[in-house]
């Protein structure tokens, strides 16, 4: 989700907290374990809480070095804002070797799209991305 406390209590109160995200990551990569980094935006975030978000991941990587990739999640925002996500990531986590699209949540087309805006590597390996939704009550 996104590391603002005042959203995750509102959008996901049952998970940890963005420190014990973070202290998770950071121990995994102590131990050479490299892992992935996502956002989920595009509901009640603000644009603040985002800058805040990859702030920290950039942070922790300039730390680690742990993160292999950086991936987004959206929410209900336009294509347009999309591409501008993908754009800021890959300048401000230009730490983190690889930005993925992830074509089952950008659809096939959006995330051909995001090449162009940052993301060098496409990611998913479902076929029915809408029935997987679906099952998850989305």
């Amino acid at each position: 989700e996104i590391f603002a406390e005042s959203v995750r209590s509102r959008i996901c109160p049952e998970k940890g907290s963005a420190e014990e995200w973070l202290a998770v990551h950071r121990a995994a990569h102590k131990l050479h374990i490299p892992t992935n980094a996502t956002i989920l935006y595009g509901h009640i975030e603000s644009l603040d809480d985002r800058i805040d978000h990859l702030d920290r991941l950039r942070s922790l990587q300039d730390e680690t070095g742990g993160f292999n990739a950086f991936m987004e999640s959206i929410g209900e925002v336009s294509i347009v804002e999309d591409m501008r996500m993908m754009a800021l990531a890959r300048l401000y986590l230009d730490n983190i070797p690889h930005i993925k699209a992830y074509w089952p949540m950008f659809g096939k087309t959006t995330a051909q799209l995001a090449l162009a805006f940052g993301a060098d590597d496409m990611d998913g390996t479902i076929d029915d991305s809408t029935k997987i939704y679906s099952m998850a009550g989305a």
